[in-house]
């Protein structure tokens, strides 16, 4: 999150093999990152925004975005959503993690 400790970032093997050589998906998950930095929970309802942000407030706990994926970048090995979850926000090395709802 914005201003909190280094962490690391990964994305399961199924977002990868997705988003390789595609530089509109890849770029759409550097939006979606960046969204997710700036605490734009995108397409989560309201009441996990909320728990979101007050895990930022409190500076503990994990948070999650979800992020409806455009129409034009869906094939037979994406998802519908892509979640992103930054684990243990207080930790001074945490890790995001970019992924499928089915890798979960």
């Amino acid at each position: 999150m914005a201003g909190t400790a280094p962490h690391r970032l990964v994305t399961t093997s199924t977002v990868s093999d997705w988003a390789d050589g595609d530089p509109e998906r890849t770029e759409w998950i550097v939006d979606c990152l960046t969204r997710h930095r700036l605490r734009d929970w995108g397409d989560l309802d309201t009441h996990d925004k909320a728990m979101n942000d007050n895990a930022v407030a409190c500076h503990i706990g994990r948070v999650m975005s979800a992020y409806d994926v455009p129409a034009r970048l869906v094939n037979r090995n994406s998802g519908r959503q892509l979640w992103i979850i930054t684990d243990d926000i207080a930790a001074t090395s945490t890790i995001t993690t970019v992924l499928w709802p089915s890798d979960y």
